[in-house]
């Protein structure tokens, strides 16, 4: 493949194609990378500047350790889009040139892929909510449904208690009553006992 092919497809590319020197100024980038930061031609721009604030201190020591001519592995991190400071998800590497105090980096933006785990984070978020709320609600139907269940038993034992009472109370009705008839029987007899005893009366 020629130098001139290599060239093209560099330029073709979706892919961020950039090289760096020494200080991170930007010495090359391709259209795709140019059109995605808003770069302008003859605009100085360092790579450092472009990193954002949160991941510039892991960046630097991954293009450190390309700049000593060995090559770090696949990593994400996040560019700043000016002049609105939008952030672009990246994911590339970083690799000795083999030409001088040059580093070529090759990133492939994964914005996309990142705003889609956001929200499916977010969503799985409000599921698991979600689902700890109905755990909560059942739980509360259940114990609702206990509470329900032991008043409906103690108010069938008071009902049962009640026919007792009802049944005891007219048991002691049906004694008494045959207690005073008894009484009235004895209480004639009695009379009538004495009456044969005394004799007619004169």
């Amino acid at each position: 493949m020629t130098s001139d092919l290599h060239e093209a497809l560099v330029e073709v590319t979706d892919q961020f194609v950039f090289g760096i020197d020494t200080t991170g100024k930007l010495c090359y980038s391709n259209p795709a990378f140019t059109k995605a930061l808003n770069l302008h031609a003859d605009e100085t721009v360092t790579i450092q500047s472009l990193v954002h604030s949160d991941s510039l201190i892991e960046f630097e020591k991954l293009l450190e350790a390309a700049f000593e001519k060995w090559r770090p592995g696949r990593f994400e991190t996040s560019l700043v889009i000016k002049p609105n400071e939008r952030q672009l998800f990246i994911e590339g590497s970083l690799s000795p040139s083999g030409e001088g105090d040059l580093v070529v980096g090759i990133f492939t933006d994964i914005t996309d892929r990142k705003r889609a785990e956001e929200v499916l984070t977010r969503q799985a978020s409000h599921l698991l909510l979600a689902s700890q709320s109905l755990d909560q609600r059942d739980q509360e139907i259940t114990d609702a449904l206990e509470t329900a269940k032991k008043y409906e038993e103690e108010h069938k034992r008071a009902l049962e208690l009640g026919e007792i009472n009802q049944n005891l109370e007219e048991e002691t009705r049906l004694r008494s009553e045959a207690e005073k008839t008894l009484l009235s029987s004895l209480h004639e007899k009695e009379v009538l006992l004495k009456e044969i005893h005394i004799g007619p009366l004169k």
